[in-house]
């Protein structure tokens, strides 16, 4: 549960930044899929998860295309796997 409130918490934050999140969205992004990417975390984790990091590409906008290879093997990962 702790870790899930971390997230709503980063999902929290992440929609407050607005203009300062490229100061931080190399740091934002790595937690986020920290807890996407690995098996070990069950879905309700994985859930919190991909919902602030739907948020983080939103707030982002155009911010967020460096990482978009890395977004699309995610989803490709989570669709097919």
């Amino acid at each position: 549960m702790t870790i899930q409130k971390a997230l709503c918490a980063l999902n929290e934050l992440v929609q407050n930044l607005d203009w300062d999140l490229k100061l931080y969205l190399d740091e934002i992004m790595a937690v986020i899929l920290e807890y996407v990417k690995p098996p070990q975390f069950p879905e309700e984790v994985k859930f919190w998860a991909m919902y602030a990091l739907s948020n983080t590409i939103l707030t982002a906008e155009k911010k967020i295309l460096p990482y978009m290879a890395e977004l699309c093997e995610l989803c490709n990962a989570l669709i097919t796997g």
